[in-house]
């Protein structure tokens, strides 16, 4: 089941979602081979992992969040040195005699919804939809008509940044948020100056289309006032989780840095279309 490759990078993000009938999940595995495309010559192997799909048993129709470490031979992984890191999002959804679902998909789930008495500025900006019009869509079918959204994140806090300024042992961290398919709603969090534990306590709302393709980003760097901004690390999130859930808070390790991480809350208010 090969899919599109990203050229000349090192921390691709694909967001890619596929569905995989399973037999028997006790004794089935889901085998993951990340390969480096060549032109006029095969595809070299950069790793691969496998994963037990027994484990997600006791959480159906959840979504997991799971890491796995690349090896050459994931028959054979103390044989060689790791190659690397891949991120899943898997969900389990098992089905019924009849072929029917017994865990409703994802979209449907999406049950928990902001205080409605308070809509925020965005939803008020999708076309009149009152309050009572969302609490009152109480069945399954209707709930699959929340598709877009406005997706609130707070920035708490990051935690044990790296100090970009030598002399000083510290930085002058911000956060600069993003949804992945609209770049042009780029936000950022204040600067913090000489704190390498920074609070912010900041909110940022953003209305999402397509929740299922889309993806929050987040970078964070050192200010500088007169020199090039030094880069702290970064992180891709899905929404899968916070739609599932209504709201969803953790800390989450910064990609692309030795150190640090960022302590979020999200909340999704689903509205209809």
């Amino acid at each position: 089941m090969p899919r599109r490759s990203l050229d000349n990078e090192l921390d691709p993000v694909w967001n890619e979602g596929f569905e995989i009938k399973v037999q028997d999940p006790r004794t089935q595995s889901l085998t993951v081979r990340v390969l480096d495309k060549e032109v006029g010559t095969p595809d070299e192997l950069i790793g691969e992992a496998r994963l037990q799909l027994v484990g997600l048993l006791d959480n159906p129709g959840n979504p997991e969040d799971i890491w796995l470490t690349l090896y050459k031979n994931c028959e054979n992984p103390r044989e060689g040195k790791p190659r690397g890191k891949v991120h899943l999002e898997v969900v389990y959804r098992p089905y019924g005699p009849d072929g029917s679902p017994i865990v409703p998909p994802l979209i449907a789930q999406s049950v928990s919804y902001h205080d409605m008495n308070k809509p925020t500025e965005l939803e008020q900006m999708l076309g009149n939809v009152s309050p009572d019009e969302m609490a009152d869509a109480s069945t399954v079918s209707e709930r699959r008509m929340f598709i877009r959204g406005v997706l609130m994140v707070k920035v708490i806090k990051a935690i044990n940044l790296e100090a970009a300024d030598i002399a000083t042992s510290t930085s002058d961290p911000y956060v600069q948020l993003w949804m992945k398919n609209k770049s042009e709603s780029k936000q950022r969090t204040q600067v913090i100056y000489k704190e390498l534990n920074p609070v912010w306590d900041e909110e940022f709302e953003f209305l999402v289309e397509n929740p299922n393709d889309d993806m929050l980003m987040m970078e964070v760097y050192d200010h500088d006032m007169f020199g090039r901004r030094d880069f702290l690390g970064k992180l891709s999130l899905t929404l899968t989780r916070v739609m599932y859930h209504g709201q969803y808070s953790g800390e989450f390790q910064l990609v692309g840095a030795k150190q640090g991480s960022l302590v979020l809350e999200m909340q999704w208010n689903p509205v209809p279309v």
